[in-house]
C-alpha cells in the first residue's frame, strides 16, 4: 500500500508518496515555489488518484498581497506528470472544496461561493458550468449532480444534471404546492445511483424518494430519528 501527503522532504515541499511498509519518499507534485503551498488532499476510494488545491499567493516587497487564487491538480499515486484541471490565474479566483467523485472520472468543486463545476479528472475537457448552488453531491457513478437550486442552498427545489454539462432536471416539485410541501432541506443520492433521497421542511423528519431521472417523489418513507431507521 502506498501513503499520499503534503510535507518537505530536504528543501523541497510538495505531494509525496511512500510505501506504507516505509521506504524513501517520492515527490508526486511539481515542486512548489515561495509563493504556493497545499490547501487540499484528497485521496480516490481505490488509492490510485491524488487530486490537490495549489494556492498561489503573491506579495510585492512591502508584505501586502497583490494576487491569491488556487488551482487544483491530479496525479496519479503510482507516478507520473501531473494534470492541471483548472486555470486560475487572477486574483479571488478559488477552487474551493473540491472532491472526487466515488469512481475518481470527475472533480466537483465551487467557485465564489456559489458557482458549482464539474471537470474530468483525466484532463480531457474544461471546467463546466453546473449550478449555482451552494450545496451539492455527485452520484457514485461519477455521471451526474444533485443540488440545491437556491441562493442560500439550504432551501429551495432539488435538482441534477450531468457532470459533463446540461440535462438539468427538477426532481422535487414546486415550494408551495403539488404532494411534497416545503423546500428541500437534506438529500444524498442513493448507493444504486436509481433515486434520491431527501427530506423537505414542511413535512419535518420525513424522508421522500424520487428517481434521479425525475419522476413522482414517493411520500412519507417510513423514518425513526431515534434509532435511525
Amino acid at each position: 500500500a502506498l501513503v499520499a501527503f503534503y510535507g518537505m522532504i530536504g528543501s523541497e515541499r510538495g505531494i509525496f508518496r511512500v510505501s506504507a511498509s516505509g521506504g524513501t519518499p517520492v515527490r508526486l507534485s511539481d515542486a512548489l515555489g515561495r509563493d504556493d503551498t497545499i490547501y487540499f488532499l484528497e485521496v480516490s476510494v481505490d488509492g490510485a488518484l491524488c487530486l490537490y488545491e495549489r494556492r498561489t499567493t503573491i506579495v510585492d516587497d512591502l508584505l501586502f498581497v497583490v494576487a491569491d487564487y488556487s488551482n487544483l491538480h491530479c496525479v496519479s499515486v503510482a507516478g507520473g506528470t501531473p494534470v492541471q484541471l483548472t486555470q486560475h490565474h487572477l486574483d479571488g479566483y478559488f477552487a474551493s472544496y473540491p472532491r472526487l467523485t466515488a469512481d475518481a472520472s470527475h472533480v466537483t468543486y465551487r467557485r465564489e461561493a456559489f458557482y458549482q463545476y464539474g471537470v474530468a479528472t483525466d484532463g480531457s475537457g474544461s471546467p463546466v458550468l453546473l449550478a449555482f448552488s451552494f450545496r451539492a453531491e455527485s452520484s457514485p457513478d461519477g455521471t451526474r449532480l444533485a443540488y440545491l437550486d437556491g441562493f442560500l442552498g439550504s432551501m429551495g427545489r432539488l435538482m441534477t444534471a450531468d457532470l459533463d454539462g446540461g440535462d438539468a432536471r427538477f426532481l422535487s416539485g414546486p415550494t408551495l404546492q403539488g404532494a411534497v410541501l416545503g423546500d428541500v432541506e437534506e438529500f444524498a443520492p442513493t448507493p444504486n445511483e436509481l433515486h434520491v433521497l431527501y427530506t423537505n421542511s414542511y413535512v419535518g423528519s420525513k424522508f421522500h424518494v424520487v428517481g434521479a431521472g425525475g419522476g413522482s417523489p414517493a411520500l412519507d418513507v417510513p423514518f425513526d430519528p431515534v434509532s435511525g431507521k
